[in-house]
């Protein structure tokens, strides 16, 4: 017996299935990836507002005005800030998490860090201000909230910086916060989620070709 041979309308169909699934598969992928990594983003955005909310409640505006160098360590008003973000640091499980402020010269100076002493790169009251940070700290400074609108992907790993201005009684700004989260558990997270969708976006492909070809 001879195959029966599929009429015009019947390829038609085919393709237009073959279209729909390959779509309907493109369309998971992307939908489930994206609600996914903005959920990442609110948590992260929701755990450094949480902290930045804790540390302005807590902290003196005298340690803006009285902390300008090196020898001011020695000062209650660095000792109360310090442990405060230590402890949060060390609670929170972040990579970086430090105080700054414009001088009287008008430089970006760091005024506490929470960092430990010890650590290669903490930061004396008085250090100047990476010039790759300055930007965003200038904003924090004038009163604006700077969050990421993505995880990134740097040399050192994936990270969630968030840089948020520091407010004395009346409202007014008296320094910037910084914080900087690792994330590279949440960005394996992402990759994870999208390896898995992509599985059943491949699998409508390949049914759509077997439709069309058979």
């Amino acid at each position: 017996m001879k195959r029966k041979r599929f009429s015009r309308v019947d390829w038609q169909v085919s393709l237009l299935l073959s279209i729909l699934l390959v779509l309907f598969g493109i369309s998971i992928f992307l939908t489930s990836s994206h609600i996914y990594y903005y959920s990442i983003l609110d948590s992260l955005t929701h755990r450094v507002e949480n902290m930045h909310n804790y540390v302005e409640h807590e902290l003196t505006p005298e340690a803006f005005w009285e902390i300008n160098t090196k020898e001011d360590m020695n000062k209650k008003s660095y000792q109360d800030l310090k442990k405060i973000l230590e402890n949060v640091r060390e609670l929170g499980d972040l990579r970086y998490f430090y105080t700054a402020k414009e001088s009287a010269q008008g430089e970006l100076i760091y005024v506490v860090d929470g960092l430990s002493e010890s650590a290669v790169d903490f930061r004396y009251p008085g250090d100047l201000i990476e010039p790759e940070i300055q930007q965003e700290l200038h904003e924090a400074l004038s009163g604006k909230t700077v969050l990421p609108d993505k995880i990134l992907d740097t040399g050192w790993g994936n990270i969630f910086i968030a840089y948020y201005p520091l407010h004395n009684g009346q409202g007014k700004v008296v320094g910037a916060l910084g914080i900087e989260i690792a994330a590279d558990v949440e960005a394996a997270a992402i990759d994870q989620l999208s390896k898995a969708s992509l599985f059943p976006a491949c699998s409508f492909v390949g049914i759509s070709i077997f439709i069309f070809a058979c």
